[in-house]
């Protein structure tokens, strides 16, 4: 898990730096906002029902 965050982080990261007119060109922009917003659900999921386990598969939080 940390791994993935890492990568989602670091996305964002390099995302947030490029010119108005790089990120015109990324072309799996859509791609980091669903990493982000699968990381949101599976940490509200989460600390709602105590839960700590998850199964990462294929690079997304299952």
């Amino acid at each position: 898990m940390n791994s993935q965050l890492y990568k989602i982080e670091q996305a964002r990261a390099v995302y947030d730096i490029l010119t108005d007119e790089q990120k015109t060109a990324v072309g799996n922009y859509q791609k980091l906002v669903s990493a982000e917003n699968t990381l949101i659900s599976f940490r509200a999921k989460k600390y709602k029902d105590g839960s700590y386990s998850t199964t990462i598969r294929s690079g997304k939080i299952k």
